[in-house]
């Protein structure tokens, strides 16, 4: 298992389709995905004249420079922790040139090598993965959707405030003061006197003995009174 990353030769820098093609086998393979990676530029001629233009370019366009670049560049936007190998297979190379032939020969060959040097690559299981990155879009959809409801409630009620108060405006009426707000416990005795459970309790025994000690005293009284 192979994942060979093309560029061309021309490329400096990462289209954004390719990037979230890396950034998608990043979340369905994992990081270990790059041990089984390889660069290849495309469009890459060996012939002598395009080497002379790599050469005549600042810096020089060389198979390392190249390699060097994307290797800083996927390290820069990715968990990629050590430089990939690169190669330069030109599909489109002059057969009757002996260097070209050999260059298009050796690549393949380091192509093949690199392969069957990698461990077999267990994915997971895409369906899985790509269920998953499903769910979660539509999951972000709902939320976007939830959203635009909500603020579609909001906009149609300050719309009609605006509408009523128009209204009453053009018939010189005035709302009526909204009702003071109930305190909670806490927030009301913070600002005014409240008795404790404890003052509760002392002040409803000290009235039932006083209680206690009227009703002596007038049965006392009513007996010094009214009875011989």
């Amino acid at each position: 298992h192979v994942f060979i990353i093309a560029f061309k030769q021309t490329d400096n820098r990462m289209t954004n389709s390719l990037r979230s093609m890396i950034s998608l086998f990043e979340k369905m393979f994992g990081n270990k995905f790059w041990d089984n990676a390889i660069l290849e530029a495309t469009h890459w001629n060996h012939g002598t004249d395009a080497e002379r233009i790599r050469q005549a370019s600042q810096p020089a366009l060389t198979q390392k420079f190249w390699t060097d670049e994307f290797n800083r560049i996927l390290k820069k936007e990715y968990n990629l922790q050590k430089d990939l190998k690169s190669i330069f297979i030109d599909t489109f190379y002059h057969h009757e040139s002996s260097h070209e032939s050999d260059t298009f020969t050796n690549n393949s060959q380091a192509l093949l090598d690199f392969s069957l040097s990698r461990k077999a690559f267990q994915c997971k299981d895409i369906e899985i993965a790509l269920t998953e990155i499903m769910q979660l879009q539509n999951d972000l959809e709902n939320l976007k959707k939830e959203e635009e409801d909500k603020q579609n409630v909001i906009d149609s009620l300050t719309e009609e405030k605006l509408r009523l108060e128009e209204t009453l405006n053009h018939y010189g009426l005035t709302t009526a003061a909204p009702l003071p707000e109930k305190h909670s416990g806490t927030e009301y005795c913070a600002r005014n006197r409240c008795y404790t459970p404890t003052e509760f309790a002392l002040f409803g025994v000290g009235t039932i003995v006083m209680g206690s000690m009227l009703g002596v005293g007038g049965i006392g009284w009513f007996k010094h009174q009214c009875l011989p």
